[in-house]
């Protein structure tokens, strides 16, 4: 079971942001082995985003499971994302 996360694309980046995830040359957070789908591929502060369960960020080089880190909080939820 692929247990991801739907919230706003702004409730993942203020995640990252708090975090302290890495970032690449051009100021990007780096998410690797999964990904970050907005609705309609809208990129919107306010729309709607699905988090793979296997998507992580990197922090310090190290990978960290983004959907598990975003469970952990008190906005979006968890769901099955079915791939």
């Amino acid at each position: 079971m692929n247990m991801g996360w739907i919230g706003t694309q702004r409730q993942v980046l203020y995640y990252l942001q708090v975090v302290g995830a890495d970032k690449d040359e051009h100021g990007r957070f780096v998410i690797v082995d999964g990904g970050c789908f907005a609705f309609l591929g809208i990129e919107a502060d306010d729309n709607d985003m699905v988090v793979d369960g296997n998507a992580c960020y990197l922090m310090g080089g190290q990978k960290v499971g983004l959907a598990a880190g975003l469970g952990q909080t008190s906005y979006g939820r968890r769901v099955n994302v079915i791939a």
